[in-house]
This record gives C-alpha cells, structure tokens and sequence, in this order.
C-alpha cells in the first residue's frame, strides 16, 4: 500500500549487441564475481575495433494503481583491454571515460556520482521531487478505514 522505488544498471556494449545489459551481474554465470564478469566481456571483445559501451539506469517510482514514473540516466565510454584502477565494483576497472581521461575504477566516488548514469537518474529525481510528491498525492489510491 506504500509508494515503491527500484533501479536497475547495467553495462551496454555495442560490439555485444547490447550485452551483457540487464544480465550484467550474472554475465559470466549465477554467482560470478566482478572479476569473471569482467574477464567474460574482454573475451568476448577480443578482436573487436568497436569497443564503444555505456552504463545505463532506469529508476522507476510507483504506486500501488500501478502508475510508474520512469527516470533514466546514460554514461558514454569506452572498454579498454586491461582493469586500471581499484576504486568501484562491477566494470568500473574497463570503463574508460573519455571526458576525464580515466576509467570509472580510478575516478573518486564524487566525481564519478558527478558523471555515472545513476548520477543522473537521481538528479533528475532530485530536480523533479516536488512534482513527484505531487504525482504520488493524485495516485496514490485512498483506502477506507471500516
């Protein structure tokens, strides 16, 4: 009966045809680690000049009507041959980002929220959060107390 709020990221890359996507924790199995993920999408790559790639977020808010508000954020880069960095998780070590000159595992935790695409999906929310309140006040259904 409560207002919900869910994310989900993940790893594009062209030459993949948009893998591993939505897969993206589990591309190299159910319990892979970082690492085998990681080590999955280089394989895949090898040979491939088109190593364009991006981190997408869709963060959608609903309320139990079934009405959803929908936010989403994209970041741009490259994926480069070898892990450089060790802050971050997931692929941050072979996500170039070009703007910076950095890949996200060796950017700091500001200054990549200042970039990543859940970055912007929530500063999008930030921006929209009285409009939001508001959306939820009209949708939210009105239950009777007996």
């Amino acid at each position: 009966g409560y207002p919900a709020m869910a994310d989900d990221s993940g790893l594009c890359v062209e030459a993949l045809g948009g893998a591993p996507g939505i897969f993206s924790a589990r591309y190299a199995g159910e319990n892979a680690t970082d690492q085998d993920n990681v080590k999955k999408v280089l394989e895949d790559l090898k040979g491939q000049k088109n190593r364009n790639a991006s981190f997408k977020c869709v963060i959608s808010i609903a309320v139990p009507t079934g009405a959803a508000l929908t936010y989403e954020g994209e970041c741009k880069g490259i994926i480069i041959d070898e892990p450089a960095g060790a802050n971050g998780f997931g692929y941050d070590p072979v996500f170039f980002y070009p703007e910076l000159n950095k890949t996200f595992a060796q950017l700091t935790i500001d200054q990549k929220a200042g970039v990543s695409h859940r970055g912007q999906a929530l500063r999008e929310i930030a921006d929209e959060m009285d409009k939001i309140l508001e959306w939820i006040e009209i949708n939210m259904p009105r239950f009777r107390h007996m």
